[in-house]
């Protein structure tokens, strides 16, 4: 019973996908692990019930895969924040991993081996004849849905996992081809079929195409690490499987600023190694590093087979260490180590008792993880037709599907956040009524405004360690600025915090000091405009000097100091805004204009500045944003916030 579900699951994780959550690819195959999990212990628990017997693993394999998960159960269990969103995306993961690899190790035999061989081969072939057919014409179906008519459209949802599966299978393939006669005229197919798509696919990839792909430099890979390793706890034990983004944005090395990938948040290091060196330290790194340290050396049973899986296991391990970490790889990196070691082992026997102690344990266990994967789904279903009833405009949907999902998981901050954006939203809607608000309008203004305010609150609880919470708090303050009382405290404060976590990010500096800037415009006191606008230039100018090359920090810039009368300077920063847009900019006819308009505030028009209409390496197509105008008064006077 568990080869033809073993077999399923290596055959369908890479290419299976589900439009029922809001990601598409990575939770639908994380459910086809969790789904085999629990049918190989049920099926487990019915032989043990049958046979009275129970069959432990004597694969040397057993002691890495027990380390390696001791690692992972220490990671959560040290670190707080995000724990649940750790535990149901890669602590999850690496568990069930290491349990299908000790499963395999104990009730498989040799037969397993050819059937992974072909379930891994149809895989990969099935992708390399979608990937050929996707970059040819396959994109220009309008009968496809919408979000599979674009040439980088992939079933794994990962070009880079993509071609790393490609290649794996298209290396397997011709290693058959090489060293087994008898599936020469099959793999012979399979390698020329691997080879087009690896080739199409690559030309694609390459940097300046169309689909190049957008990757964390090993370099800076390396310096997070390192920095990581300087605290001892995260030296030993990482700063959590979730929390890679947070860290990476609280010590991003500032040269990533000068070129494409400044505003881009990686979810992973470059390689699963590094990866897992910052997210669960030393211990973690060195449990993985184990497990093919003593597979690849193994002499166990060899078949005419054995060759082969041991060239999966070695290629896929170098794979991952030169890849981000992704689910299909290493479900294919654990599975062929355990096909090494899969030793005669003995079955135990047991009383009547025992077996049926032990055999209600593992059904137990099965439907709890169901119950907790059940609760999963539903909140991630819920969370996606929230989407949907967005898209159709229908705020009372978006607002039930959201409070549905909080109440199968309110320890998600990701729901927490989106369920705030709603709240406010909604609230915002209904104080743009012109007419005068009725009591019970203003009671469900005051409603929403307040459970807006909680639920980012509520985020920041979660994980205070993430800048986007704290950013989502002083956004949710700053719209309420003439609403509520305080909120611009609070707003300041909030984005303060943002920028404490997130000190190299010069969009959030931007976004900083146009709030400060747009405060200053509309103080009464003379002090307080004045130590805003320079807070507020403070903000435009570190910008600028984390990233020289941004336009709209420039044009920001521009702005604060017309408004003080300081137009010499103004000119000045608006001509280098003007310099580092693009010649096809959308903005750039708007810009010239508003540098024509500033100039002739000029007694005598200053000429342009030496090297500042030159053209810099800057951002495709860039644009300029103004400040946004801080929110009209409430009509009836402002509400209390919590």
């Amino acid at each position: 019973m568990l080869k033809p579900i073993f077999s399923l699951l290596i055959f369908l994780t890479p290419i299976f996908f589900w439009t029922a959550t809001p990601n598409f690819f990575n939770t639908p195959k994380q459910l086809l692990l969790s789904g085999f999990i629990i049918l190989a212990l049920i099926t487990i628990a019915i032989h043990s019930f049958r046979t009275k017997s129970i069959t432990f693993s004597s694969s040397p394999l057993r002691f890495g895969l027990y380390g390696f998960a001791l690692a992972i159960i220490l990671n959560l269990g040290l670190n707080a924040s995000g724990r649940l969103e750790s535990m149901l995306g890669p602590g999850s993961v690496y568990l069930f991993l290491a349990l299908l690899s000790y499963i395999i190790t104990a009730y498989a035999d040799h037969s397993y081996r050819p059937a992974f061989i072909v379930a891994l081969l149809g895989s990969t072939a099935v992708l390399a004849l979608h990937t050929t057919l996707q970059l040819t014409f396959l994109y220009q179906l309008d009968s496809l849905p919408l979000f599979m008519q674009a040439r980088g459209f992939t079933l794994t949802g990962s070009l880079q996992t993509t071609l790393a599966l490609l290649i794996l299978g298209g290396l397997t393939s011709l290693y058959l081809t090489l060293k087994h006669p008898k599936f020469k005229l099959w793999s012979m197919i399979s390698t020329a079929l691997h080879t087009v798509a690896i080739v199409a696919l690559s030309i694609s990839l390459l940097p300046g195409g169309e689909l190049a792909l957008q990757i964390l430099p090993f370099n800076a890979s390396w310096n997070i690490a390192l920095d990581a390793m300087k605290n001892l706890k995260s030296l030993f034990f990482g700063v959590g499987l979730t929390q890679f983004s947070n860290f990476y944005k609280s010590v991003k090395p500032l040269f990533l600023n000068s070129d494409s990938f400044w505003n881009i948040l990686p979810t992973g290091s470059s390689s699963t190694l590094l990866d897992l060196l910052t997210t669960t330290g030393l211990v973690g790194l060195l449990g993985f590093l184990s497990l093919p340290l003593v597979s690849l050396r193994t002499n166990h049973h060899q078949d005419s087979l054995h060759s082969v899986i041991q060239a999966v296991a070695a290629i896929s391990f170098i794979i991952l260490s030169l890849t981000q970490s992704s689910l299909p790889l290493l479900l294919i990196f654990f599975a062929s180590l355990a096909l090494l070691n899969t030793p005669a082992n003995t079955p135990t026997p047991l009383s009547k008792s025992s077996a049926a102690i032990f055999s209600t344990s593992l059904v137990a266990t099965a439907f709890y993880l169901f119950y907790l994967g059940s609760l999963f789904v539903r909140a991630e279903i819920n969370l996606r037709q929230a989407q949907i009833a967005l898209a159709n405009q229908d705020g009372k949907k978006v607002y039930e599907y959201h409070l549905a999902a909080i109440k199968l998981l309110p320890q998600m901050t990701n729901y927490r956040l989106s369920y705030s954006q709603v709240n406010l939203s909604l609230a915002s809607s209904l104080s743009q009524k012109k007419t005068e608000l009725s009591q019970a309008e203003r009671q469900n203004i005051t409603q929403l405004i307040s459970q807006a305010v909680r639920e980012a609150k509520l985020a920041t609880s979660l994980t205070p360690n993430n800048s986007a919470v704290w950013q989502n708090l002083g956004l949710v303050y700053r719209n309420l600025i003439n609403v509520g009382e305080g909120a611009d405290k609070f707003a300041i404060d909030s984005y303060a915090q943002a920028v404490a976590l997130d000190p190299g990010n010069p969009s959030l500096r931007v976004e900083f000091g146009g709030m400060l800037y747009q405060l200053a415009g509309s103080s009464k006191k003379p002090e307080d405009q004045a130590r805003l606008y320079g807070r507020a230039q403070s903000e435009f100018q570190t910008a600028i000097q984390l990233k020289p090359n941004y336009p709209n920090a420039y044009y920001n810039l521009a702005k604060l100091l017309e408004s003080q009368g300081d137009y010499q300077n103004a000119v000045l920063s608006l001509q280098k805004s003007i310099s580092l847009l693009g010649p096809d900019s959308l903005d750039l006819g708007k810009a010239n204009s508003e540098l024509i308009e500033l100039q002739a505030k000029l007694k005598k028009p200053s000429p342009t500045p030496s090297g500042a209409l030159v053209s810099q390496t800057s951002d495709n197509n860039p644009s300029l944003v103004e400040p946004s105008p801080l929110p009209s008064p409430l009509a009836g006077g402002p509400v209390e916030l919590p």
